[in-house]
């Protein structure tokens, strides 16, 4: 291929322009889906386990179970007690089909209705230790 056949090849399809081609996670095609998930195979082989998850997760390649924070009963027993609970982020903590996305969480409300559900919560395992 000679200089003068790269020029008449369209602006858009040439490798120097392909950060300005936008993909979007719904329109990638199942060919450019299994090349993404080859990608993130690459990373994760070479270490790069958080890039290869977050690869798959920005092009939908494949989606990781969340763990429910209502199964929690830590959680469910903060609610009871009115303590509010707003989730940040997530941890991604296992590899593969394996991998589960954990709710990293903040609480919020004041030090007395925290101070009051340690006291309760104290008192109950102290009730349920001597009840066995």
């Amino acid at each position: 291929m000679d200089i003068k056949e790269l020029q008449e090849i369209p602006k858009d399809l040439l490798l120097n322009y392909v950060e300005d081609r936008k993909v979007s996670s719904n329109l990638i095609s199942e060919e450019q889906k299994q090349g993404i998930i080859s990608a993130s195979r690459f990373l994760e082989e070479n270490g790069h386990h958080d890039l290869a998850i977050k690869l798959l997760n920005k092009y939908n390649a494949r989606t990781i179970n969340e763990y429910n924070l209502h199964d929690s009963e830590f959680i469910n027993y903060l609610e009871k007690a009115n303590i509010g609970i707003n989730v940040q982020g997530y941890v991604t903590v296992g590899e593969g089909e394996e991998a589960i996305k954990y709710p990293i969480v903040i609480l919020s409300c004041d030090v007395m209705r925290l101070e009051m559900m340690y006291q309760k919560l104290k008192y109950e395992l102290q009730n349920d230790k001597t009840s066995n």
